[in-house]
Formats: structure tokens, sequence, C-alpha cells
């Protein structure tokens, strides 16, 4: 775990979205406010997220090739459980959209 005094506003946003126009109009509305990264599967934001960058939040898709995005939300709570995180899905699922919580 990050301790708090780490987690300054002076990190990165990362975009995990398969959807390469999504994955574009997030980054021009975030790279306004933070250097922005995107990555398109479940294996390049576990390996991404890995070291600290000192991450401002995260933006991540349910829907991804290589599995789901509840496993990156999941890995990213465990090692930052204060970083935000948006979860975007067109999915109109009970289970998937209380585990987001």
């Amino acid at each position: 775990m990050i301790p708090l005094a780490e987690m300054d506003a002076t990190g990165a946003f990362l975009i995990v979205e398969d959807d390469q126009q999504t994955s574009q109009m997030l980054l021009r509305l975030l790279a306004r406010i933070r250097p922005t990264e995107i990555v398109n599967t479940v294996r390049k934001a576990r390996r991404i997220l890995a070291p600290w960058r000192g991450w401002t939040g995260l933006v991540v898709d349910i829907g991804l090739p290589d599995g789901s995005g509840m496993d990156v939300v999941t890995d990213a709570r465990q090692r930052y459980p204060l970083l935000p995180v948006l979860v975007l899905t067109g999915l109109n699922d009970r289970g998937v959209i209380n585990r987001s919580c």
C-alpha cells in the first residue's frame, strides 16, 4: 500500500480502454489536466500499474479483449486504495455495477 503522503497531485492518469475513439476522447480531456497514458488490455494495465508512478486516477473499461477491467480495478484498489477509479461499461449488469463500487 502506498502512503497518502506519496499520493500527490503530480501524477498521471491511466486509461484502460480498447475502443480507440473512446480512449482518444478521454485522452484529449484528461491530458489537459495531467499527463495521460493509454493501454488497451488487462495485461498491459497490470504491467504499467505495478510500479508506483504517482497515479492521479484510472479510467477503466470493463470489456477488454483479454479479460475484465474489473480485474484491473481490483488490482489497483489492493495496491493503491485511495486512487480514484472511474469504471466505464455499456453493460446493464447489476453484479458488475455493484462490484465496481
